[in-house]
């Protein structure tokens, strides 16, 4: 595994040496060796170690940023478990609020924080799974969500389904769900025209759309138990851009709806934008998959 180290120095006293230590706290980084950090060798990282040396150097400081494949006493697996007790303090704190919330809980404000540490939990700490699970859980208690009758794939194959014309966020998504996940051959119309013996999504009284809080692909991910952590994901990033609830957003929301906008400016008819939305869908799902187990996803 590829690893950036990065080492500075400052004038002494200089006024800037904690708001540099809190910057690579905020990055996630360790220091197994005093004055010495480490990130994965990640574009992001290196952006933030980048910043990081470019402020050293306004500051007359001197830095040393190293791209290594290996640290001398230190194997890969040593180097994680630092990472995973790196992060395991700021998640026992926030665990500690999830299991005993206030009467005025702010949701919210928790997601945020869960986020925040998210960002930089490298390797997916089993903290951070356990916060995340705890998260869940209190999310259900305070907005339980409608049960939904299960249903069988082997009940929806060979069938055809229809929605309303001009797909966007949701419909994207329910078409690419229907044909990676439930019947791969199946035949999708987007028209206002009904057919004799269809399934419809997205549309007023349909087979399949809103329910409560739920966008249509989350009733579908949930109708036919396609309930991984990566779709879950997904379907949180969904949900964020088709209901558009004020507040804390997936950091992934805004660029998926950037392209999906793009292809509405490019013209394209309701068929492609299914596919090419499809492909950005199945990638997006693969990254998240990766990024729950922990494996190095950027080179």
């Amino acid at each position: 595994m590829n690893w950036l180290i990065f080492q500075y120095t400052l004038p002494r006293d200089h006024k800037s040496r904690v708001t540099l230590w809190r910057r690579i706290k905020k990055l996630g980084a360790i220091s197994p060796i005093q004055g010495t950090h480490i990130l994965p060798d990640t574009p992001d990282c290196l952006e933030g170690f980048q910043w990081l040396l470019q402020t050293v150097k306004e500051d007359g400081g001197d830095t040393l940023l190293v791209h290594s494949d290996r640290l001398q006493g230190f194997s890969d697996e040593d180097l994680k478990q630092l990472f995973h007790q790196e992060m395991r303090g700021d998640y026992l704190k926030l665990q500690d609020e999830l299991k005993n919330p206030p009467a005025d809980l702010d949701f919210r404000r928790l997601l945020k924080r869960f986020q925040d540490l998210q960002s930089r939990d490298h390797f997916n700490s089993p903290e951070g799974q356990k916060t995340a699970r705890l998260l869940q859980k209190l999310r259900e208690q305070h907005n339980p969500r409608v049960q939904l009758p299960l249903k069988k794939k082997a009940d929806f194959q060979g069938r055809t389904w229809r929605t309303r014309p001009g797909i966007f966020v949701d419909r994207i998504a329910s078409a690419w769900f229907i044909r990676t996940f439930l019947d791969p051959h199946a035949v999708i119309h987007y028209s206002d025209e009904s057919r004799e013996g269809e399934i419809t999504f997205d549309l007023l009284d349909a087979d399949f759309t809103h329910v409560a809080d739920l966008c249509t692909f989350e009733v579908l991910v949930h109708s036919f138990e396609e309930t991984s952590p990566e779709m879950l994901k997904l379907a949180e990033i969904i949900h964020a851009l088709d209901v558009e609830e004020a507040g804390v957003t997936p950091p992934e929301a805004e660029g998926l709806k950037a392209i999906f906008n793009g292809y509405i400016a490019q013209g394209l008819p309701d068929h492609d934008r299914a596919e090419q939305g499809g492909q950005v869908l199945s990638a997006l799902l693969a990254h998240f998959k990766a990024q729950m187990a922990g494996l190095e996803v950027l080179q």
